[in-house]
């Protein structure tokens, strides 16, 4: 009888030879720190990271389809809260924008395209895969453009205290975010950072096609589970395009964080940081989505996958934009791989917690092995 978690953890151990494998072609192949990863840190940010945004938002999610929306307000409310949460604390520590800006990243970007659909099959079944993509539309929609807004605003601030002389390259000033003020030239240049900017359009393009229903109806061509018969064939190249591209994402984000760790201690950003961020990931971001699927009164099945996607740690292309603004980018490192050491026993013992509790109980899916099938005919 095969493990029904065998998908997850094969997932996870690509996931961690990916990483391996940037750390070695650094250490003792042609890959350099200072000379390559500039070059994939920019692939990532304005090429890939675009194309998985239309992938998921224009293609596989319909916004007009009102059955996903109940699910997705849970992750909505869930981000919602922790960054009130961040903003708190940031207040109390008297952080900048984009230190809560990375503090909301490492800690509330979920890995929802390579981990969340085997997880789905393996404890719902295999119809329900989709919600790995329906749970990517809150981090798409709303938690990316604050995160880049909570970024450009530092930015054009540190550019403004280097071009005063207030600052240097190495040592950058501390103003808490409460006391940052913003002149009218400074909301133009943030303005015009984030036009210029692909990701922002492919946020805008996706909205259009899947509020429109150009994407999910005529473009997308569904899953083996559930075919589109809308789906218009000569339209292939597209989908087939994007899916392609999106599909380098996460390869090329892993690759990156393994050049990283060749010149920097994952333990960088402090060892009682990464036990903190830890700590918030697999157990308080969770118990959140437990909240937030009773205050929705989510069905058991959507609870429950909502609850173990929360569980997930975060995504390898966080460390693009943590390296684009060359913030935070020890903070995405070290969680990012502690993410991905501690997933298996995370969704063990929230399964097994809530086995036990009877909190959200679903049918165990019924797995077809084909193979023992064919040996009993036989």
């Amino acid at each position: 009888m095969v493990w029904k978690y065998t998908n997850v953890l094969n997932q996870d151990i690509q996931i961690l030879m990916e990483i391996a494998v940037g750390l070695s072609a650094t250490l003792f192949g042609p890959f350099s720190l200072n000379k390559n990863l500039s070059t994939l840190k920019i692939l990532v940010f304005n090429v890939l990271l675009p194309c998985a945004v239309v992938l998921n938002i224009g293609f596989i999610s319909n916004l007009r389809d009102g059955s996903i929306w109940r699910f997705c307000g849970a992750f909505f409310m869930m981000r919602a809260l922790m960054l009130v949460l961040h903003i708190g604390w940031g207040s109390l520590r008297k952080r900048k924008f984009e230190d809560i800006a990375v503090n909301w990243l490492v800690t509330c970007w979920v890995s929802s395209s390579i981990l969340a659909p085997p997880l789905m099959e393996s404890v719902l079944g295999k119809e329900f895969q989709v919600l790995g993509p329906w749970s990517a539309v809150s981090s798409i929609l709303f938690q990316l453009p604050l995160t880049l807004c909570f970024f450009e605003i530092d930015a054009v601030r540190r550019q403004d205290t280097l071009e005063d002389g207030q600052e240097d390259g190495k040592h950058r000033s501390v103003v808490p975010f409460y006391k940052t003020r913003l002149t009218r030239e400074n909301a133009r240049d943030i303005g015009w950072r984030l036009v210029k900017m692909p990701l922002v359009w492919a946020i805008l393009g996706s909205v259009i096609l899947s509020v429109t229903t150009l994407g999910p109806r005529y473009l997308y061509p569904g899953t083996a589970y559930a075919p589109n018969c809308d789906y218009v064939e000569y339209t292939g190249f597209i989908y087939l395009f994007f899916s392609y591209l999106a599909g380098c994402l996460e390869p090329l984000a892993l690759f990156s964080v393994g050049i990283v760790l060749s010149k920097n201690n994952p333990l960088t950003c402090g060892i009682w940081n990464i036990v903190g961020y830890t700590l918030i990931k697999f157990i308080l971001v969770p118990i959140l989505m437990i909240g937030c699927s009773f205050a929705l009164q989510l069905d058991n099945v959507y609870a429950r996958g909502a609850v173990l996607i929360a569980t997930l740690p975060i995504s390898p292309p966080s460390f693009a934009l943590a390296g684009h603004y060359q913030v935070g980018l020890a903070e995405a490192v070290s969680t990012v791989l502690s993410g991905k050491l501690l997933v298996i026993p995370a969704i063990l013992a929230w399964q097994g917690f809530m086995d036990a509790v009877g909190l959200f109980p679903v049918d165990t899916p019924q797995v077809d092995d084909v193979c023992q099938q064919r040996v009993a005919m036989s």
